[in-house]
């Protein structure tokens, strides 16, 4: 069990977390434990649940191959959704658009969006591997993502632009 995988339903009824290679809920009342997804060969980390709460996004790795996964929460599916070439770190899902992913990668080009469906993957905050950015998250229920431009400001911007703003 991955001690910072834990991300609990829209209803509060649920926990979902993430188990080596598994995807898995639990029912907080009857305690009955749910696989939702078993990537047999692969590593997930933590889950995000998607703003209309049907499904999780996780990072997943595979021989060592990075990638983004989306698990509906009902357990009738799951599917890979982007496989890029470069490191894919923590995933989240967007608080206000239900079909957005965030994902972090490395110093080349730190932050990345892409669709549930894999469409429209594009690099947020374009900046070269000179510029330091760490710790991107949504900011609240909104679309814009919040991160440190390391060591010179906390920025923001909004998903799917190019501008961004010091906080």
């Amino acid at each position: 069990f991955g001690g910072f995988s834990a991300c609990p339903a829209q209803d509060g009824r649920r926990v979902f977390y993430n188990l080596g290679g598994q995807v898995c809920s639990v029912d907080l009342e009857t305690l009955e434990e749910q696989v939702l997804a078993d990537f047999l060969d692969g590593r997930v980390g933590g889950c995000s649940l998607s703003a209309d709460g049907q499904r999780l996004v996780t990072s997943l790795s595979r021989g060592g191959r990075p990638a983004v996964a989306v698990v509906n929460t009902d357990g009738s599916g799951h599917q890979v959704v982007a496989e890029p070439s470069r490191v894919v770190g923590h995933v989240q899902a967007c608080p206000t658009d239900p079909d957005l992913i965030l994902y972090s990668s490395d110093i080349n080009q730190r932050m990345w969006e892409v669709r549930m469906d894999g469409s429209e993957e594009r690099p947020l905050f374009e900046h070269d591997k000179t510029v330091w950015i760490t710790h991107e998250t949504f900011l609240g229920k909104s679309d814009e993502v919040i991160f440190v431009h390391w060591p010179f400001a906390l920025k923001a911007i909004r998903v799917g632009t190019d501008e961004d703003r010091v906080v």
